[in-house]
């Protein structure tokens, strides 16, 4: 299912997620409060609708960024302590360490790539599964040190700047503009 939720491959899909826009502005709401959406998985759905719903439905806008705080704020509250992440499966687990590399914030960028090398945690070393998973995560370009590399670096996403109207500075600029570094972008 991965090229269906990421690489908008599945019209079916991507009509869903753009329909959501009530749900997600429900969710968003710092009002909102229904005791199915404080369990552990209730807060994930919400993680998923703040996160990568909100990326589909205002896709090329800046309303695609607009839940990225509470979308971390949620991640954080299930990856410390015991908010429940490792008993999260690893795909439920990889969509948290999603949402935190999504953040403009070095700290929830260093936890993305923390929690990242536990996507596998629990499986048993050597079993199918164990393989499946890091051979998955590991194939995918970027993850998880992309994001956190760029975050080091500018403070920022500069490939951001032009959607919520910030100027780029020229350093910025070359970045964006280097051939290998935007082939290998992950897509958010």
């Amino acid at each position: 299912g991965w090229r269906r939720w990421f690489f908008g491959k599945d019209l079916m899909f991507d009509i869903v997620q753009r329909n959501s826009t009530p749900l997600i502005e429900k969710v968003a709401d710092p009002s909102f409060s229904l005791a199915v959406w404080q369990t552990k998985r209730g807060v994930l759905a919400r993680i998923l609708l703040l996160d990568q719903f909100t990326r589909c439905a205002y896709r090329g806008t800046a309303q695609a960024l607009a839940h990225d705080e509470l979308a971390c704020k949620l991640a954080r509250q299930l990856a410390t302590g015991d908010g429940g992440y490792q008993a999260l499966l690893p795909v439920e687990r990889f969509f948290v360490c999603l949402a935190l590399s999504h953040a403009e914030s070095l700290a929830d960028s260093k936890l993305h790539v923390e929690l990242a090398a536990t996507l596998a945690d629990g499986l048993s070393a050597g079993s199918p599964e164990h393989a499946a998973v890091n051979g998955y995560f590991g194939s995918l370009n970027g993850f998880p040190n992309e994001h956190f590399e760029t975050i080091r670096r500018f403070g920022r996403f500069p490939h951001r700047n032009v959607l919520l109207g910030r100027p780029s500075t020229a350093e910025e600029i070359a970045w964006l503009s280097h051939p290998p570094h935007v082939a290998r972008r992950c897509p958010e």
